[in-house]
């Protein structure tokens, strides 16, 4: 997917995802959702993981679910940036390139470290800002 300019972005908090057809009726609702477009323009019932270009669920005491089955399931969906904000562990655990069902870059950045959306690279991010 190719980046987006900020003004093309949008933030939808909590609303389901629709994921992979294999994967369906399963509809996550990832706590944030950047949106290449306006929800409101967003073909209904749910946005498509093309709708997207980042994930981020804030785990507390969800991290081993956020982390394996939910991973997966956004893999499979082929989501380009899914992102576990650690609060426990004060890291932000960014998972990238999707294939076959799992990601293929998995890194985690400390308080102290920033990253930058995989859509707006040049929009560096600072972990602890997060947390």
């Amino acid at each position: 997917m190719a980046p987006v300019g900020l003004s093309a972005i949008r933030v939808a908090q909590g609303i389901p995802v629709d994921v992979s057809p294999e994967d369906n009726p399963t509809k996550p609702e990832p706590d944030l959702v950047v949106l290449t477009r306006s929800f409101l323009e967003t073909p209904p019932p749910r946005p498509k993981p093309s709708d997207s270009t980042l994930l981020v669920e804030v785990a507390d005491t969800t991290l081993s679910f956020d982390l394996g089955p939910k991973a997966a399931l956004y893999a499979r969906a082929e989501i380009v940036d899914y992102w576990v904000l650690d609060v426990t562990g004060h890291r932000l655990i960014v998972h990238r390139r999707p294939s076959d069902g799992q990601y293929r870059d998995v890194m985690a950045y400390a308080e102290a470290e920033s990253v930058a959306p995989h859509a707006a690279a040049g929009i560096r991010v600072l972990v602890g800002d997060l947390l």
